[in-house]
């Protein structure tokens, strides 16, 4: 929706003199009725969906010289998901299926000579279980990570302050993760954005299981890899035999080809009888 356009629902429902709670709206009160502008029907149908608990997208538009005379919106559970061929291998775990087929939408067409926007379809039909109002904000239509957020997070990444620590306490500040306006992954993909959507090649963490999660989902061909120092950090804590702690501090910080390295590492359990 355009951003230097705000409008309010009443507002809107009264240019189209519809005067039932959302959840009796039907068909014919939509249909036929027009607006004198392509945002307020973007504006309505986003209000609509929102209040009604199903999250939207744009899905068809047709112009004329450049000009859009036809836009429509769909439900986000519209259309089906493409099924991969069983010979295909699996480069990351399947996603929960999302598009269910629903027939849910809306679409206007420019008339003239008044040039106005006319709803010429408007259906409301859904075949999946809408979302609560404690559960809408959740869909992906309305996650928004804000600018004000982004640079909050960048700001605290470049102190070593990992992000998902950043996200427990901007959650604190919202008064719990269910007034959040996004997810921990909707602020990884956006900061990946801002980065071009370069992804490196190889990611070093500190088994934080948010990040491993978010490598796993939108990393999928990136090599996942431990700090050494943590790992170090952590053998001291759980290992206080002095021989072991020095020999895999070794390990952990000089260089090995593979194979070498292999044969170091297989001496250490043997001669620490460590089991595997």
């Amino acid at each position: 929706m355009n951003d230097e356009h705000t409008y309010e629902w009443e507002t809107i429902t009264a240019e189209l003199n519809i005067i039932k709670p959302v959840n009796e709206i039907e068909i014919q009160d939509v249909l036929g009725k027009s607006l004198d502008k392509l945002e307020k029907w973007e504006a309505f149908y986003e209000m609509y969906a929102k209040r009604m608990g199903f999250g939207t997208r744009k899905d068809d538009v047709r112009r004329s010289h450049g000009v859009i005379v036809m836009r429509r919106w769909v439900c986000c559970s519209q259309g089906s998901k493409k099924i991969a061929s069983p010979d295909t291998p699996r480069k990351k775990r399947p996603h929960d299926v999302t598009r269910t087929g629903c027939q849910a939408a809306l679409r206007i067409l420019l008339t003239q000579p008044c040039n106005t926007w006319k709803c010429k379809e408007f259906s409301t039909m859904h075949n999946h279980e809408l979302a609560s109002s404690s559960e809408v904000q959740f869909l992906r239509s309305y996650r928004v990570v804000s600018n004000g957020l982004l640079a909050q997070v960048r700001s605290m990444n470049s102190v070593g302050i990992k992000t998902a620590n950043i996200m427990s306490h901007v959650a604190l500040q919202s008064g719990g993760y269910e007034k959040m306006p996004c997810q921990l992954r909707d602020v990884y993909n956006r900061v990946a954005e801002c980065h071009g959507d370069k992804k490196p090649s190889v990611v070093v963490t500190d088994q934080d299981a948010a990040m491993k999660q978010a490598i796993v989902e939108h990393m999928h061909d990136v090599t996942h890899r431990l700090c050494a120092w943590h790992l170090n950090t952590n053998a001291s804590k759980k290992v206080k035999d002095p021989i072991f702690l020095k020999t895999f501090k070794d390990l952990m910080y000089n260089y090995y080809e593979e194979e070498e390295f292999e044969a170091r590492w297989l001496d250490v359990i043997q001669t620490q009888q460590l089991t595997v």
